[in-house]
């Protein structure tokens, strides 16, 4: 394993929306066949927001100051992550600028990130940790925070019988190696702009195929830099979908599928890209990591993936 960590991080918070069974959902209420076949992959509830975007964030983000000894003024970055635009002032200077000043981040600057979609939290996180290593940064809070547009039921299901999106924000602190919770050991990004007209309408199979692949590049070339084997990683962390999907990404990664955390399928389905990272504490909270132990965070966005080796400290 690699012996200097790239950063560390640490204070995990997260805010969901309210918890309701599936049925409650019009389009899932009129098509029997698709409430049936969801429920048979471990999806059961949704969680739905009536906070914005950065209010879920401000929840979150609180969580994750309250639970820290880093005083908000000595934050010098907030990396913000969403692909909730559907209101202009979502993806303003208003918002940041109200969230940063409820937060108390008086010396903080924002940075957007946007673009790797459900890999959000994996791409934030390595800016982050840029700014730690080129810039001398000490303390750079990361947020991620994303809601389905109201009402419209349609929206929330990935289909055709993938998973359910839930309203939701994480998010943690960066700060340099050995300072926080886990250790980061690497990190590893991959994009495929080939796949930019391929999605689960126009090509299912090509879709699945690209997605996995995407998936076993990244998860392959994070266990060569951390120089860490398939076997040593204690659980994977992976975007919530569904059971059988979580379980075949993970085989075809090369990681044993009985250490993908299922926990939370079941209680929210799928919640953007701050599953990840709700996964990884609410799994802690259930079972004590020993110094050493090694984690994998595994974001799949559509045509972008992202994964990181942690190790606790």
């Amino acid at each position: 394993m690699n012996s200097t960590p790239v950063a560390a991080i640490g204070n995990l918070g997260y805010a969901l929306g309210d918890l309701y069974p599936l049925q409650v959902l019009d389009v899932l209420a009129d098509n029997q066949k698709l409430l049936t076949a969801l429920k048979a992959k471990g999806i059961l509830h949704f969680a739905q927001a009536t906070d914005t975007p950065v209010e879920l964030a401000y929840r979150a983000a609180r969580e994750t100051l309250d639970s820290s000894e880093v005083k908000a003024k000595d934050i010098e970055a907030i990396v913000y992550a969403s692909t909730s635009f559907w209101k202009k002032q979502f993806y303003s200077e208003r918002d940041i600028a109200w969230l940063m000043n409820q937060l108390g981040l008086v010396n903080a600057y924002p940075v957007g990130v946007f673009l790797p979609g459900c890999a959000n939290a994996i791409s934030s996180m390595r800016v982050a940790i840029n700014m730690i290593r080129a810039e001398d940064y000490r303390n750079v809070m990361v947020v991620t925070t994303d809601k389905v547009i109201p009402r419209d039921s349609v929206k929330r299901i990935m289909w055709p019988d993938v998973s359910v999106l839930s309203d939701a924000a994480a998010s943690f602190l960066v700060t340099p190696g050995n300072q926080g919770e886990f250790n980061v050991i690497s990190a590893s990004n991959k994009s495929t702009p080939l796949m930019w007209d391929l999605d689960n309408q126009s090509n299912l199979a090509a879709f699945l195929v690209s997605t996995v692949k995407g998936a076993q590049q990244t998860v392959a070339e994070a266990l060569q830099l951390a120089n860490v084997a398939p076997s040593s990683i204690r659980t994977l962390l992976s975007n919530n979908y569904n059971n059988d999907v979580m379980g075949m990404m993970a085989r075809k990664c090369g990681l044993n599928e009985d250490r993908v955390y299922l926990g939370n399928v079941s209680r929210f389905a799928h919640a953007y890209a701050a599953d990840t990272l709700i996964n990884l504490k609410d799994h802690l909270s259930k079972s004590h990591a020993k110094q050493g132990d090694c984690f994998m965070l595994l974001g799949t966005g559509h045509k972008n993936w992202g994964a990181v080796v942690l190790q606790k400290t």
